[in-house]
């Protein structure tokens, strides 16, 4: 599978967590174009603060493989991490970020940090690298969707 198939996928898990009351992000966990695990925010139906899409992916992913790092593989996230989430993707050695949407349509969807700054930040900058805007208008359309309906 190629980058805008894998995204699809999280694309896809924000829509049923939409659908099922949640907010409208979805992960996947990928390694050589193969899905490892796949996660959707969680947080109102488990009223866990911890339950966004990417740690939801990472942590199901933990347990299915019994690993705890994932070298190689490559995270899809519908919508830019959070800064907690950016730090679980490092924490657990992922090689490769996929951005689809962002807060601004060009970066920045939190106060005075990009995922570009933390990840300079962090000096993980040789570590993890990032790609930006795959299926963007797709997963901003779900994100514009649900934040209109508030």
């Amino acid at each position: 599978m190629n980058d805008t198939e894998l995204m699809q996928i999280a694309i896809d898990e924000a829509v049923k967590g939409l659908e099922l009351g949640d907010q409208p992000f979805g992960a996947v966990l990928a390694k050589d174009g193969e899905v490892i695990q796949t996660g959707r925010n969680i947080e109102y139906s488990t009223f866990d603060p911890t339950a966004h899409a990417e740690t939801v992916a990472l942590r199901d992913a933990g347990i299915s493989t019994k690993a705890l790092s994932f070298p190689g593989a490559t995270l899809y996230a519908s919508w830019e991490p959070c800064p907690m989430c950016l730090g679980a993707i490092m924490a657990a050695g992922v090689s490769r970020l996929v951005l689809g949407g962002r807060g601004s349509g060009t970066g920045g969807q939190y106060s005075g940090y990009t995922v570009e700054k933390l990840i300079e930040l962090a000096n993980f900058g040789d570590k993890l690298s990032l790609t930006t805007g795959v299926l963007q208008k797709e997963s901003e359309e779900i994100v514009n969707k649900w934040r209109s309906a508030q």
